[in-house]
């Protein structure tokens, strides 16, 4: 899905018409947030399989909820047994954890606006450079890589504590 998403806006950077670059630029937008979407989604069913059909709206208090909730039950459980190797690890899973959410809710939020607000633009910033809800393509392009680095985060913990 990535390597669409960057066809996509690279196809919008080299449009000359406004409304091709509007229409490649919200589908690149569309296509880096679905990338996000399908590797959290298949790395959270990895611990749960029962969360393989979470839905987008989901994942951010799936995050914020069961996955936060049971990390802190692991970071209570290893602060008593006095590993504090496995403390530090749930402590960078529960920050993972929430930089996530959040991540996906900007991404679930600029998608929204990508496919059902066509009365809202994107803003071609310069040649190179493009945005829409002041979301840059740029970081967009970088949602996957980061969402995957917290998904490493939070999965070894996950791991560790489920040994």
């Amino acid at each position: 899905m990535e390597i669409v998403a960057q066809h996509l806006h690279q196809e919008a950077i080299h449009r000359t018409s406004p409304i091709e670059r509007d229409l490649f630029g919200r589908s690149a937008f569309n296509r880096y947030y679905y990338s996000m979407f399908i590797e959290v989604r298949a790395s959270l069913a990895m611990l749960r399989p029962e969360w393989s059909r979470l839905a987008h709206a989901a994942i951010p208090d799936l995050l914020k909820g069961k996955v936060k909730d049971e990390l802190k039950r692991g970071r209570k459980r290893a602060e008593k047994m006095g590993d504090f190797d496995v403390v530090s690890l749930c402590e960078s899973a529960l920050s993972a954890t929430e930089a996530l959410a959040k991540l996906m809710e900007q991404g679930y939020a600029t998608r929204v606006t990508a496919d059902y607000y066509p009365d809202i633009p994107v803003d071609f910033l310069s040649a190179n450079d493009f945005q829409l809800n002041t979301v840059s393509v740029k970081k967009a392009q970088a949602w996957p890589h980061r969402a995957s680095a917290f998904l490493k985060t939070i999965t070894s913990a996950w791991k560790q504590l489920n040994a």
